[in-house]
């Protein structure tokens, strides 16, 4: 096994600094931290809350809200984003 590496570009989907056009609705989003050996705080660049309906053992009982998301190496959440009511808006996650 060969030491963590703690590069400065991340990929999503197999891509570099990906982009997503939305509609104003919501949206589900299955997130796995594939990183050998960092933690990610996620959050959303305009700080609205999204909802966490799953993790790793399965789904919650019910959604849980949030503000933002640590996740470990190899953990999983299923996140709704609801994008209504931001039309027009740019939305990073950070």
């Amino acid at each position: 096994m060969g030491p963590e590496f703690f590069g400065d570009a991340f990929l999503v989907n197999g891509k570099l600094f990906p982009f997503l056009q939305v509609e104003p609705r919501k949206y589900r989003f299955r997130v796995l931290n594939g990183a050998n050996g960092r933690f990610f705080h996620l959050s959303l660049s305009n700080g609205q809350d999204f909802h966490q309906i799953g993790t790793d053992q399965g789904l919650l009982p019910a959604p849980v809200s949030l503000d933002h998301l640590l996740l470990a190496p190899s953990e999983r959440a299923d996140l709704v984003v609801d994008f209504a009511g931001h039309a027009g808006e740019q939305i990073v996650l950070n």
